[in-house]
């Protein structure tokens, strides 16, 4: 939403200025103020039901590609003039299909990640300065997330499209593997498998990463490994796991 745009660039801006500090961005560059604000107004645009529609349609588009990509392997096994062109339409409708849904993804991924990436700065900016640490997301304030329908909604996506990834990445195996004595249906299934593997495991992951960071905020994998392992990549975002006396800024 363009009301999100400016809460967005605000919060890179800050983080730009804790990669070169190695610090966290004072108050002139993110004021502790604006955060619950900002809060408000990413956490409304990563929920919107617009947006798990668009997912959903181009999820269905890569479903529809993986279907014509299993006409491929049997039109060309048939040798014939029809078989030939069963492999084109299949090849050209795979194409199609996939560049749409291909498209409406990279959106729906760079938006996302735009969003729940600056919703998990606002909402740890004022907890990391040593201030109060508010309402937490999980269970109060905006999104009430344990029984939120939307948040609910990309819980069950993300095992549905992760289990989808799953099978036809099996499928494809079983097809390689039987490759050489396959039939044409056998190797029309694994062409299929091996394109909805190629879309559902990224979409997946996407899911999940934006679920992490948007509904545990006060959660940094990054940092709880160094905290937990004594060692990681260095940042200025320590995790909720890391010990209470690195939560504090360097300046105070």
């Amino acid at each position: 939403m363009p009301e999100s745009q400016p809460w967005i660039a605000q919060a890179e801006k800050a983080r730009a200025v804790e990669r070169e500090s190695g610090r966290l961005a004072p108050e002139e560059v993110a004021p502790s103020a604006d955060a619950r604000e900002a809060e408000d107004v990413l956490y409304r645009d990563w929920r919107r039901y617009s947006r798990f529609g668009w997912g959903t349609l181009a999820l269905m588009l890569w479903m529809g590609a993986a279907a014509a990509a299993s006409l491929i392997p049997a039109g060309l096994a048939e040798g014939q003039d029809g078989g030939v062109g069963m492999a084109v339409t299949g090849a050209v409708l795979t194409a199609g299909f996939g560049a749409v849904s291909g498209w409406l993804l990279w959106r729906l991924h760079r938006s996302g990640r735009a969003v729940t990436r600056a919703l998990a700065y606002w909402v740890r900016l004022p907890w990391l300065r040593g201030e109060p640490r508010g309402r937490h997301p999980l269970y109060d304030g905006t999104t009430r997330a344990y029984t939120d329908p939307a948040v609910a909604l990309r819980w069950s996506a993300a095992g549905v499209t992760g289990l989808l990834g799953a099978g036809g990445a099996a499928l494809a195996v079983r097809g390689a593997m039987a490759a050489a004595s396959a039939s044409a249906a056998e190797l029309g299934l694994a062409a299929f498998g091996l394109v909805l593997a190629g879309g559902m495991l990224p979409t997946a992951v996407g899911l999940f990463t934006g679920i992490r960071r948007a509904v545990y905020p006060y959660s940094d994998p990054r940092q709880a490994l160094e905290a937990k392992l004594g060692y990681g990549p260095p940042g200025p975002v320590p995790s909720r796991h890391a010990p209470r006396s690195t939560r504090i800024d360097a300046d105070r």
